[in-house]
Parts: C-alpha cells; sequence; structure tokens
C-alpha cells in the first residue's frame, strides 16, 4: 500500500479501537465502511470484501437495518468483480430477503437487477461445465427475478435462455412452450430482433421433432420480418430453408433459397460462409438438374457426345 492509503488504514483503525472502547458500535460500522468504500473504489476487491463483512457483523449485532441491507448489497457487488459468482448471489439474496420483508421496493428492485445479473453468469459458468440441469435451475431464479423486477424484456430473455438450455438436454416439448411464450412477449413489446430470434429457435425446434412445415412456416416469417434486419441471420435463414427443402426433395426451392444464402454471404466477404454456400448450391442444382441429365444420358447419345466434346451445358446440347 502507498502512505496515503497505509494512513487511512491507520486513522480508521484507530477509530474503530476508540469506538470500541466506549462501546458505540455504528461508530466501528462507519470506520470499517470507510475503508471497505476506499478499498472498492481503488479496485481491490478482496480488501474490501474483508472490511464489508465487519459491517455486516457490526450491523447485526445491533439491529442496524440500513447498514446490514448495504453491507450485503455491497459484498454482492464485491464478490461479482472477483468472479466468484456463488458468493456474489448469496448476498445478493439476502439483500432482496431483507428488502422485501421490510417491503422496501426500492432496494428490491435492485436486489432483483442484480440478481437477474448473476443468475445468468451462473448459469453461463454452469452449461460451459455441461452441468444443464444446475443451469436450468439458475435460469429458473432469472426468471422469477425477472418477474418480480417487473422487467418484461429480462423475462423474454430468461425464457430463450431456458429454451435453449431444455433444447440441449432434448426437452423438446417444453422448448416449444418457452420459445412461443418469448415470442409472444416480444411481440407484445414490438422488439423486432427478440421477435426474429424468437421465429429462428422455433423453426430449429420443429426441425428436431420433424415437424418441417411449421419449421419453414417460421422461417418465412422470419425473413419477412429481417428483409431489413441482419444480414447474417437473414443469410442463415435461407441457408436452413434451402436444407429443408432439400431434405424433402424439393430441389427447385432448394435452389432458390441456397441462392438467396450465396449472394447474401457473397455480400457479407465471410470466406466461411460463402464456401459453404457454394458447396450447398452447387450440391442443389446438381440434384435439380439431375432427372434432365439422366434422360439425356439414356436417351439422347448425340447431345451427351456434344456435352463430353465442348461441354456446353445439357439444355443448350438438347435444343441444338
Amino acid at each position: 500500500m502507498q502512505m496515503g492509503e497505509m494512513n487511512l488504514l491507520k486513522e480508521n483503525l484507530v477509530d474503530v479501537e476508540r469506538a470500541w472502547r466506549r462501546n458505540d458500535t455504528l461508530a466501528v460500522y462507519e470506520a470499517y465502511r470507510n475503508l471497505a468504500v476506499h478499498f472498492a473504489t481503488t479496485n481491490k476487491p478482496k480488501r474490501s470484501v474483508s472490511f464489508f463483512l465487519k459491517c455486516l457483523e457490526m450491523a447485526a449485532s445491533c439491529d442496524y437495518y440500513e447498514g446490514e441491507l448495504r453491507a450485503n448489497l455491497n459484498l454482492g457487488l464485491a464478490y461479482e468483480s472477483m468472479q466468484d459468482t456463488q458468493n456474489a448471489i448469496q448476498y445478493h439474496e439476502a439483500h432482496m430477503e431483507m428488502a422485501l420483508s421490510s417491503e422496501n421496493q426500492v432496494e428490491a428492485s435492485k436486489a432483483y437487477s442484480n440478481l437477474i445479473r448473476v443468475y445468468q453468469r451462473f448459469a453461463d459458468e454452469l452449461e460451459a461445465q455441461g452441468e444443464h440441469e444446475l443451469a436450468l435451475e439458475q435460469l429458473q431464479l432469472c426468471l422469477e427475478a425477472a418477474q418480480g423486477l417487473g422487467n418484461n424484456l429480462a423475462e423474454g430473455v430468461a425464457q430463450f435462455r431456458i429454451g435453449k438450455c431444455l433444447q440441449r438436454m432434448g426437452r423438446t416439448k417444453e422448448v416449444l412452450e418457452r420459445f412461443t411464450e418469448y415470442h409472444s412477449g416480444c411481440i407484445a413489446l414490438g422488439d423486432k430482433v427478440g421477435e426474429g430470434k424468437a421465429l429462428c429457435a422455433l423453426a430449429d425446434a420443429y426441425k428436431d421433432i420433424g415437424r418441417m412445415d411449421e419449421a419453414v412456416k417460421n422461417l418465412e416469417a422470419f425473413l419477412e420480418l429481417a428483409k431489413s434486419g441482419d444480414p447474417k441471420s437473414h443469410a442463415n435463414a435461407c441457408c436452413s430453408l434451402g436444407q429443408i427443402y432439400y431434405d424433402q426433395g424439393k430441389f427447385e426451392p432448394s435452389v432458390t433459397y441456397f441462392e438467396k444464402f450465396f449472394d447474401l454471404s457473397r455480400s457479407l466477404g465471410d470466406k466461411h460462409m460463402l464456401d459453404v454456400a457454394r458447396i450447398n448450391l452447387g450440391i442443389a442444382r446438381g440434384k435439380a438438374k439431375f432427372r434432365e441429365h439422366l434422360e439425356v444420358v439414356n436417351n439422347n447419345m448425340h447431345s451427351l457426345l456434344q456435352w463430353k466434346n465442348v461441354r456446353l451445358p445439357f439444355e443448350q446440347n438438347m435444343k441444338k
């Protein structure tokens, strides 16, 4: 520590000692709080945590409601800055419980907002470890916090993330319910970006259970919605439609959507996407022309020989 910081530490610890001698618990609390806030604002969260814990202890010992409330909030934030999500959740939940028990709506709103964030973060950590069941529990808590706050946007995001988690777990029926809820919420909020995400997610879910007509319906609705939106999402939707029609043996519409996918990929300058688009389009065009080519091979030897010699397209040889 620098000299100024050491002096601050010494002065406040002396204040703590004096306050203890005269049995002034609130003064002890304030001295510890001064140090905790200093270390928190100078990006030294571990030191701030040790003093915020002292604050919590002092406030609880003398039933100092405001001090205990603030200490829980600050501990939650300090643990967040240390990337210690589980401890952050513990203190943000304590903050929320105190706020709700005293019907303090301002503090309850802060607590719900913080909990939405830390539940989401913990769910991310668990999903990265493959712990989908535990991640689902955190996302459900996130949804409940969003509902408690009355934040429709956060509630919709939680519904979407729960749907994605359920999808990874293979619980398809519940997936459709969540994505449908999210879609309805986005329409109510006028959230066009979210509505597009919901339509794509619904299309994926319907594909998973083999309901291709519903998948196509949702993707086409997305394309209509996304005409002036994100070109990459538009391209991916065209690719999905092309693949669905290809799998159904409907090669002409498959070619149409793969051509759109190719054009959009080229405009985006995404080399990998362009390579995928080129391959998909080539295969779909080959399948679309396969019957004509087979007819030429079986019944039109003259055209086949001309094509062999000059590599003109079959259609031009057949016209000759």
